[in-house]
């Protein structure tokens, strides 16, 4: 699990979570892309099939606030990896 996510599949560059449900199927995608380490790249895709109207529904008001929330995470990643590293004591 990764948050409330399944992981489905994860590797050195990649990790996929989500899940299906009546209404819609969804994954997640966070990749790495390639780079010298301190100006990688880390995308971030989301994938929607939308199974019927309620589906539909729901990811219409959804939309909005995903728009938002994406970006705002990963500038979160963002900052973290600016921050100096503290050796165990």
């Amino acid at each position: 699990m990764i948050g409330t996510f399944p992981l489905l599949h994860s590797d050195d560059r990649e990790a996929v979570v989500g899940y299906d449900d009546r209404h819609l199927d969804f994954r997640i995608v966070v990749d790495v892309r390639e780079g010298p380490a301190d100006s990688q790249i880390i995308g971030m895709t989301t994938l929607v099939r939308r199974r019927n109207l309620f589906g539909r529904l729901y990811l219409a008001a959804v939309m909005p606030f995903h728009k938002a929330i994406v970006p705002t995470l990963l500038a979160g990643v963002n900052d973290r990896s600016r921050a100096p590293v503290i050796p165990p004591a």
